[in-house]
């Protein structure tokens, strides 16, 4: 016989009894922080992960269980305080993960991120260094979805889709997986040319309906938001003619008129042999 509380129980009630009380979790309250966006928790994409650290400058690591009574919203930053309880043992001995639940959100800041989600971003120019090359086919194009986690679009002809994470202005991107079309090499070329700088982006700015991708230090993807309209792009030829004008006197205004038709005939003929090219060898 054992006593338990002032009862005597039977010896195998008690050992019971016992093993609950010491496989029981103890529970506890910490500050936990929750970043803006799912994650792929593992490699296949199966299970989206919320991205979590206890020190506010520390690593994120992937949270696979579930917050209760927190509702996630992507987009934001969270500071959370919560309960967290050891999980109780099972028969076989083996312990169960930590159970969290919100006691209190402490703080829900509004990221950059924030921008990125529900419009599709057409690439509009390419940088490398001092040179810069216009992208406005709208041939290639980025959607991202903050909840997912993920970024998808148009690469060329084939479509693209890749995991993705921000931490503020920071972003990390995967490889693309990438549907296999039969595409002209030179569309392949740009292609490749475009995954490798999404893999080695690092950075990003919104500004207004401009995104700003920043890539390998030197690199920057300028995109425009699909929802609005895009700032008309002006062949270079055109963009000279017109700063020639400038310094000519009125009786010279038909001419300046004729180049700049001429140009544009030039450069109608021109993107038609050369529309795959616009970014050979920048990246």
């Amino acid at each position: 016989m054992g006593r338990y509380r002032g009862f005597l129980l039977p010896a195998k009630t008690a050992v019971i009894a016992l093993l609950v009380l010491a496989c029981a979790g103890l529970a506890v309250e910490k500050t936990v922080y929750v970043g803006p966006s799912l994650v792929d928790c593992t490699g296949d994409g199966m299970q989206k992960c919320l991205m979590v650290r206890e020190d506010s400058e520390g690593n994120w690591t992937l949270f696979q269980g579930v917050i209760e009574r927190f509702a996630f919203q992507p987009g934001f930053q969270y500071t959370l305080k919560i309960k967290e309880e050891e999980g109780i043992g099972d028969a076989s001995g083996d312990s169960r993960a930590p159970q969290w639940t919100l006691v209190e959100v402490l703080d829900k800041l509004e990221t950059p991120a924030s921008g990125l989600d529900g419009r599709t971003w057409k690439l509009v120019s390419i940088r490398l260094g001092e040179q810069s090359t216009p992208m406005d086919d709208g041939r290639f194009s980025a959607d991202f979805d903050l909840n997912e986690g993920t970024i998808s679009g148009l690469a060329g002809c084939d479509r693209y889709s890749a995991a993705m994470a921000t931490d503020g202005n920071k972003i990390s991107i995967s490889t693309p997986e990438v549907t296999k079309k039969t595409c002209p090499k030179a569309v392949v070329d740009m292609e490749r040319r475009f995954f490798s700088a999404l893999e080695n982006a690092n950075s990003f700015v919104i500004e207004g309906d401009s995104l700003k991708v920043h890539y390998a230090e030197i690199g920057e993807m300028i995109f425009w938001s699909a929802n609005e309209t895009a700032p008309p792009q002006a062949d270079e030829v055109q963009m000279q003619a017109a700063a020639q004008a400038i310094e000519m006197t009125p009786q010279d205004t038909t001419s300046v008129q004729d180049q700049t038709d001429l140009a544009e005939e030039q450069s109608t003929e021109g993107k038609q042999k050369a529309h795959y090219m616009t970014i050979r060898g920048l990246l």
